[in-house]
Parts: structure tokens; sequence; C-alpha cells
């Protein structure tokens, strides 16, 4: 069964979302009237605080979320993809080319999803399904499912980022490679389970610029 990343709907009315960023979205020129789908927060998760700017322009939603001294956990990206995203919306995370890098803060990571397309998700669920790793250590499988190649990244600490992009670079090399969000309950699996995606040119890819 194909699952689809579904055109026209919207990220979660964030008009009454707490902890806006007043200061920010006045330099950013965020007016009152943009606050139902757009906005700058600072969030309280656990004992940290993390930076979130919300966007949708030019047919994409666009989350990125900062931390003033690392990079976000991949348990935090997924919770914060949560308050944003409705249930069951389909959001990723893009690891470019390197010409397409971009890199202006060493600690913000984005989240995605298109409004204008509909964008096929391979079967996440058949792929965890077909894995059940029991050690202590990080182990990679690489595989194909559909047509399509995924490296199934087992960890028990969930890797990070920089790891991942060393994962990534190791089995894809300069491929595009995109990283799914699901929902907290597959993203987080008790399997301690990430799946990378090699990209299938189905669907346009946001521009750089749109990276900031």
């Amino acid at each position: 069964m194909t699952i689809f990343c579904h055109k026209h709907k919207v990220m979660k009315d964030l008009s009454s979302m707490p902890y806006r960023d007043y200061d920010l979205e006045n330099f950013a020129h965020v007016l009152p009237v943009m606050h139902k789908y757009c906005g700058c927060f600072y969030l309280p998760l656990g004992n940290n605080f993390f930076q979130v700017i919300a966007s949708n322009q030019m047919g994409w939603e666009h989350l990125s979320v900062s931390n003033d001294h690392r990079c976000p956990t991949f348990n935090e990206v997924v919770t914060i993809k949560e308050m944003f995203f409705n249930s069951g919306e389909i959001a990723f995370q893009i690891h470019p080319k390197k010409k397409n890098y971009v890199n202006f803060h060493n600690t913000c990571l984005h989240l995605w999803r298109p409004t204008n397309v509909n964008v096929p998700i391979p079967d996440i669920t058949a792929v965890l399904n077909k894995y059940e790793f029991f050690s202590s250590k990080r182990v990679c499988k690489e595989g194909h499912i559909n047509g399509t190649r995924y490296v199934a990244i087992y960890d028990p600490n969930w890797a990070n980022w920089d790891d991942v992009c060393q994962i990534k670079q190791q089995y894809f090399g300069d491929t595009e490679v995109i990283q799914y969000h699901v929902s907290k309950a597959t993203d987080l699996n008790n399997k301690s389970i990430m799946l990378l995606w090699e990209y299938q040119n189905n669907f346009s890819l946001p521009p750089k610029e749109f990276v900031l």
C-alpha cells in the first residue's frame, strides 16, 4: 500500500500556540495576520529551550529547529514536529547533495512538507517489521523495497545528526537522501530504528534559498 504526504493539508493553526518570540517576529517582519501558519517560538522542552521558526510559502511548510549549544536530538525533533503538524501529517528532513548544502547555523535542523503535491512515502512499516536487533552497539543494514534503496540505523540511544550524516555519506555518497517523520509512535519505534531513503526524484525538493 502506498502512503502519501498529501497536498492541501496545512500545518496546525498556530494562532494560539504559546511561547511566541515577538522580538524575533518583529525582526523577521512576521505580521499578526500571518500568525495562523507562521511564527517564531522559543519552546521549553525538558531542561532545554529551542528556537522554532514556522513558515508556509511557495508550496512548502517549513520548520527550523535550533538550540544555542547543540543540534536537537532525534527525539526532540520528533516531539517538536508533533507540536506543529496535525496528527498523520508526514514531514521530512533532507540530506542534500554537497553542492546544495546550506549550513548557516551549526545547531539548526529543518523539517519540510510540500503543500501543492502528493509525495509517495516508502513502506516504512514493512522495513521496520523486517528487523529485530539485540545489540548494545549501533548496527546499519542496507536494503531495497519496491525499488527504493534504504539504510536502517539501529541505535539504542538514537544516532545524533552528525552520526547520521556520516552514515549517509558512507552508504549513499553524494546522493540526496530523505528522512521521513510519520508519527511519534513510528519515528520513536520500540525497535530503535531510524531509516534513510534514497531520493527518487518523484517530487521537487525545496530550493536551498529557503534554508535560513
